[in-house]
């Protein structure tokens, strides 16, 4: 995994944990977080060890209240996304990546 896919998916990840959206943060963690691991410097390793630690907080919560209780369904990616816009998402730790939106 390139650095900048790594940089890439630690942001993606962030950004499931700005929207509360901690089934799909599951999905990063299951699949990138050993490629993120073998292939990021201390800081990134830093980065995602204070984020596996938030997540493990969030999960707890969500496991009591419900799954999807943390979802932000007003944060403005939602809101987007319902209106058809999207953003290009990393396919695999092959460092595939669909093309930007025209």
């Amino acid at each position: 995994m390139r650095a900048e896919v790594v940089k890439a998916v630690i942001d993606a990840m962030l950004n499931c944990e700005e929207r509360g959206d901690y089934r799909s943060m599951r999905a990063h963690i299951k699949w990138h977080a050993k490629d993120i691991i073998e292939h990021g410097d201390i800081q990134t390793l830093r980065d995602l060890s204070a984020l596996l630690v938030r997540v493990a907080s969030a999960l707890d919560l969500e496991n009591r209240e419900g799954a999807g209780s943390l979802l932000k369904q007003d944060h403005p990616d939602h809101v987007a996304w319902s209106q058809g816009r999207w953003i290009p998402l990393i396919l695999s730790s092959s460092d595939r990546t669909l093309p930007p939106q025209e």
